[in-house]
């Protein structure tokens, strides 16, 4: 690789704040990216990666104010300054020249087109296709990406797409026109760690194919160490390292690279505790059944599922997007009740009660879901949130809820005034120790976890596993753990069951699951795990 094709100097970014004031997202940042090259910026939440991505293609909120030297833009031998451009002739570089990949595909697609016009969009904009030219193409573009039944596929709209098939779609709108750099702002954050690698892998191989370089954004330093020629670590708008991918990882030479290494979901990672045996059971589940849709559509989500899992334990129930893992937890809650197959807590049959010995029942098993933010009432205060819960089971007077709210706050590590404010004020790790808060209100001995840490970066994940195993310790809690990582669960998990297809289909203790997989789905699950080694690297 010779010259360079993305140089950026001196850029900076501050955003002007509602009530006044501005907060500054970038400082001075100097970035090179060279053709054909894999370029990774890592850093956490509110570092101000996802904010240089945008600035490169001015494609940023209103209350933002950039300045830069330069964006200098080499894509055909011609140097193009990007801050230079009209609003018209950056539009005529976007999409062409620059492709883009967002974060999100279910923001980011539009719902009422079909997914063939929309790639083929971007040739007739450009004027690179008639009409009739591009439908052909999208549909090529389509097989490039890996989409099955791409003729059929180009007809369909978004939600008829699996959030794989769409996050493909992203990536076939970005190459369509067959752009020199692409600029992949988390392209996989959403996803499930298999698809997450078949994207990566997909992303990669279409680059090298094309010959185009990648600028790729993510808060996962393992995942850049693997994937990338070159890694950018970004810490509160400032470029703290840079160096190449597997120097980065192995040898840091900055503190705060060196916490991101240390929090990287690898299989490597440290265990938060020393692994537990199993006791007499608390919870445990025989033979559920569950079946969704109507006649002649109708799918087996859950498939004869047995467990059990013992006091104080934690059990890890494992599988990619579909798998039926939390449509199992929701039958343990009894949030949806099986077609057949019973489910025990202490010796009762959880779905034979009624009254008030369900209710009481309920109060023992608790529930902590993925997304804190949609599963808290943004209108009402923090506190009230978490008092929510002891409103329903009539708990305490007025004074002694308050009380207790307080407890809790400080329990989940969370500063005293953070009552009086709203979820929509806490960062996205703040709103999760907000639901566990509310989750541990009623003093449960059961907590089931959703994904209770796959919406937040690396970094704050760390912070919140922990807390849940100081929890776990301090309550004699006993957790049922649902995720599609391994990495995670091999550090917080005793036991391990992996789902696909609405099945168990291994299951044992963490550390021989993952020591050795038997089963063909848990190997490939192993393999979905991020593996920055120079040997990995080298061979990608």
């Amino acid at each position: 690789m010779s010259g360079t094709l993305l140089a950026v100097r001196g850029l900076a970014v501050e955003y002007r704040l509602a009530g006044g004031g501005t907060v500054a997202a970038l400082r001075g940042v100097d970035l090179d990216v060279r053709p054909g090259e894999i370029v990774a910026v890592v850093g956490e939440s509110g570092s101000g990666k996802s904010t240089l991505a945008r600035a490169v293609l001015r494609m940023l909120s209103g209350n933002a104010a950039m300045t830069a030297r330069s964006v200098a833009f080499t894509p055909d031998g011609e140097t193009v300054e990007l801050t230079g451009l009209t609003d018209g002739e950056l539009r005529a570089r976007r999409g062409r020249d620059i492709g883009w990949v967002p974060q999100d595909p279910g923001v980011s697609l539009d719902p009422v087109r079909r997914i063939g016009d929309q790639i083929a969009e971007v040739l007739t904009v450009h004027g690179l296709a008639d009409r009739r030219t591009a439908r052909r193409r999208a549909v090529e573009v389509l097989a490039s990406v890996g989409i099955d039944d791409p003729q059929g596929r180009a007809r369909q709209y978004p939600h008829q797409l699996s959030g794989g098939q769409r996050q493909r779609v992203l990536i076939g709108i970005a190459i369509a026109a067959r752009p020199r750099l692409i600029i992949a702002d988390e392209p996989t954050s959403a996803l499930d760690v298999t698809t997450q690698r078949t994207i990566m892998d997909l992303l990669v191989e279409v680059a090298g194919r094309e010959g185009s370089s990648v600028l790729l954004i993510t808060h996962d330093l393992a995942l850049a160490a693997e994937r990338a020629d070159r890694v950018v670590v970004v810490r509160q708008g400032e470029i703290v390292e840079t160096g190449a991918a597997a120097q980065v990882f192995d040898a840091p030479g900055h503190p705060y690279t060196a916490e991101l290494v240390r929090v990287a979901q690898t299989l490597e990672g440290e265990r938060l505790r020393p692994a537990r045996a199993g006791g007499d059971p608390v919870i445990g589940a025989e033979d559920l059944v569950k079946t969704f849709g109507r006649r002649g559509s109708r799918r087996r989500a859950v498939d004869g599922v047995s467990l059990s899992v013992a006091r104080g334990t934690t059990l890890g129930i494992v599988g990619e997007s579909g798998s039926g893992k939390s449509t199992t937890a929701r039958m343990l809650l009894r949030l949806e009740r099986p077609d057949s197959g019973s489910v025990e807590l202490a010796g009762q049959d959880l779905l034979r009660l009624r009254g008030e010995a369900l209710r009481q029942a309920r109060r023992r098993i608790q529930l902590v879901q993925q997304d804190p933010y949609s599963s808290l009432d943004p209108r009402r205060t923090v506190g009230a949130n978490i008092a929510t819960a002891l409103d329903a089971f009539g708990i305490g007077t007025r004074a002694e809820r308050r009380a207790r709210v307080a407890d809790l706050v400080a329990d989940v590590a969370l500063p005293a005034d953070v009552v009086d404010r709203r979820p929509g004020e806490l960062s996205g790790g703040q709103r999760q120790r907000v639901a566990i808060a509310r989750a541990l209100a009623v003093g449960p001995e059961i907590v089931v976890l959703d994904e209770p840490v796959s919406a937040l970066d690396v970094s704050v994940q760390d912070q919140v596993l922990r807390l849940l195993a100081r929890l776990q310790e301090e309550h004699a809690l006993t957790y049922v753990f649902i995720s599609h990582n391994l990495a995670v669960v091999r550090q917080f998990c005793d036991e391990v069951a992996v789902m696909r297809g609405g099945r168990i289909v291994e299951a044992g203790p963490a550390e021989a699951i993952l020591e050795n997989a038997r089963h063909p789905y848990t190997q490939a699950l192993l393999n979905a795990v991020p593996r920055p080694k120079q040997e990995a690297h080298l061979d990608r």
